[in-house]
């Protein structure tokens, strides 16, 4: 138990009282190197998902704009058909109808009550479990 330093010291006393109490737990290599880490990576990892819930939210509202009519081709998906055309591809056979397409999903506005986050994970952990097996 570290009994606190009385504040007569100033702050500077206070860190220094601190920074000798704790100089055993600061000089522990695997705290650095293992549970820290876990620490950067977790954070790292929240830090993704919430950029990419940002990102997704933009993207989405974006989209809303550009819904198709009921049953029709999505915007991004009618340029990138266009554009293989004008190259000579077959649209079945170009990437970049296969990634508008996808992002066209993936963009698709959800329920209001709904985090865009949520559908992505899905298809992502279906994705995995696909490759794991």
């Amino acid at each position: 138990e570290i009994k606190q330093p009385s504040h007569v010291y100033g702050a500077a006393g206070c860190l220094g009282y601190y920074e000798a109490k704790l100089l055993d737990l600061r000089g522990y290599e695997e705290l650095h190197s293992g549970v820290l880490h876990t620490f950067r990576r977790l954070g790292n990892g929240v830090a993704l998902v919430r950029l990419l819930e940002a990102a997704l939210g933009t993207r989405s509202t974006f989209a809303l704009g550009q819904l198709p009519i009921e049953g029709g081709q999505p915007p991004l998906v009618a340029a990138a058909t266009a554009v293989a055309a004008a190259w000579g591809q077959q649209a079945a056979d170009s990437d970049m109808v296969l990634m508008a397409e996808q992002l066209a999903g993936v963009c698709a506005p959800a329920r209001s009550s709904a985090s865009l986050l949520l559908p992505l994970l899905a298809r992502l952990s279906a994705e995995l479990a696909a490759l794991k097996a």
